[in-house]
């Protein structure tokens, strides 16, 4: 468990850059998840309310823990797809919750600290 959470809080920072190297390595795959994350993303902010948003946001665009000989950080899906199709053991299903819930706890928190300073902003 502990390795699971220092991976993830040591490789939080380095997200978008892994993101982006993995980008410069498989463009295509790339391409599809933003391609489907951003349309998805759009059609449920547009029809469904920002609440669902941030849980699609959270469960499609942020990252899954992948520990095996070295760790690293994944995008969720791509972590989930490992569990299920791969078994490796690089990812566990107790990886993923817990990456999840830190995920969720991220948006969620950072969107009730956001409201919060506005609402300390409008009231002075």
């Amino acid at each position: 468990m502990l390795d699971i959470l220092l991976t993830y809080f040591f490789f939080i920072l380095a997200y978008p850059v892994i993101v982006c190297a993995a980008a410069l390595e498989a463009p295509q795959y790339a391409a599809i998840w933003l391609v489907a994350g951003v349309g998805v993303l759009f059609l449920v902010l547009r029809y469904a309310g920002h609440n669902l948003g941030k849980a699609w946001f959270t469960v499609w665009f942020l990252p899954g823990t992948v520990i095996c000989a070295g760790s690293s950080l994944t995008p969720w899906p791509n972590a989930l797809v490992n569990v299920v199709f791969i078994r490796n053991g690089c990812c566990t299903m107790v990886s993923l919750a817990v990456c999840l819930a830190l995920n969720f706890g991220l948006v969620y928190g950072s969107s009730a600290l956001f409201l919060l300073w506005r609402k300390r902003r409008v009231a002075a």
